[in-house]
């Protein structure tokens, strides 16, 4: 399953059960949530002020 499904599909419980089991990272779940971001961004204004780097940061520790 993709990273992006499973975005759609898991709650913040699931998502955190399957990093911590390894089945994906931090890291490939914050850059799929910015790129649903930046791809909705445009029409909605989803994102006030994105601070896309400093998520990249923190999912990395």
């Amino acid at each position: 399953m993709s990273v992006e499904r499973i975005l759609w599909e898991e709650d913040a419980t699931g998502l955190a059960n399957l990093v911590r089991k390894g089945e994906v990272s931090a890291v490939e779940l914050t850059d799929a949530a910015i790129a649903r971001a930046e791809a909705t961004r445009p029409d909605i204004n989803a994102t006030a002020e994105p601070l896309y780097d400093a998520a990249r940061a923190r999912a990395k520790t």
